[in-house]
């Protein structure tokens, strides 16, 4: 995000994609999208004195619903005031585990559907996730993980590796990570060069491209590798590297997306843990 607290550091990006947690941000705006689609007081409620009452149909039915089926509470413990049910679910909504927050999302999307189906509401929450960083996505009616935990722990892992294997890769989380302007060109880019740097430390040859590093260090015997491992690493570096590319065409207008760079984050960290374990098997120092 290019905004003054996090280009001088004083706030951070998130360093990796939120799984079995939820940030305040990302329980605040998600709260937004269900409360503009459900229990928004000018639309469902109308003032009389003492209170609010019911103004809107469907707005009794949804906090019935939620009452009895979510909530599984005897029915006639809703009070006959929308106000009331609206503060008693948001209350819920803020107290609740991340996984509980995940579970209600899901329920109300389903009485999305079930009621009178409004597509905005589903696009409001993926949105969202997408912007604050969440491993897990709205997808027919089931937040659905698009991240695990073994994917966030290699990158984590390969963190550690090497100061300079870790900018490359903290580079590419920045990049992949900003909220309002992400750059997966450039994440894509930084992941590549991770796999790169580390080649070129177990070739110890700072000049070497990943594709060179990689063919001498195998007839060097340095490491052996799989044939079909080394070929499909070959080819993500070449879909980085070639004509159409990202290194070597910056500014072109092909269109990524948050998976590819996704992706290639995960996939890069996993091939640079995977380097490490075989270069400390031969004895070859990383760092």
């Amino acid at each position: 995000m290019d905004l003054f607290s996090y280009r001088h550091g004083i706030k951070k990006n998130p360093d990796t994609f939120q799984i079995e947690s939820i940030s305040d941000e990302l329980r605040n705006r998600l709260w937004t999208c269900l409360s503009n689609r459900f229990f928004s007081k000018p639309y469902y409620l109308s003032r009389v004195l003492g209170g609010y009452e019911w103004s809107h149909p469907e707005h009794r039915h949804v906090c019935e619903l939620i009452w009895d089926q979510y909530f599984k509470k005897p029915i006639d413990n809703l009070e006959n005031d929308g106000n009331y049910a609206n503060e008693i679910i948001r209350e819920y909504f803020f107290d609740a585990k991340w996984d509980e927050v995940y579970s209600f999302v899901e329920f109300c999307e389903r009485l999305n559907q079930e009621i009178r189906q409004n597509p905005s509401f589903s696009k409001c929450i993926n949105r969202v996730l997408e912007e604050e960083f969440s491993g897990y996505r709205l997808i027919d009616a089931y937040i659905t993980s698009i991240t695990d935990k073994e994917e966030i722990d290699e990158i984590n892992k390969s963190l550690t590796i090497d100061a300079e294997i870790k900018e490359h890769l903290q580079t590419a989380l920045k990049f992949l990570s900003d909220k309002k302007n992400p750059n997966y060109r450039n994440s894509i880019k930084e992941s590549i060069s991770a796999v790169e740097t580390i080649c070129k430390k177990i070739e110890n040859n700072p000049n070497v491209t990943l594709g060179d590093a990689l063919n001498k260090i195998e007839c060097s015997g340095k490491i052996k590798f799989h044939g079909a491992l080394k070929a499909g690493i070959s080819k993500l570096y070449g879909w980085a590297s070639g004509a159409d590319g990202i290194r070597h065409a910056m500014m072109d207008s092909k269109v990524l997306y948050q998976e590819d760079a996704r992706f290639m984050l995960v996939a890069c960290s996993a091939f640079v843990n995977y380097l490490k374990i075989k270069a400390d098997k031969e004895g070859i120092k990383i760092n």
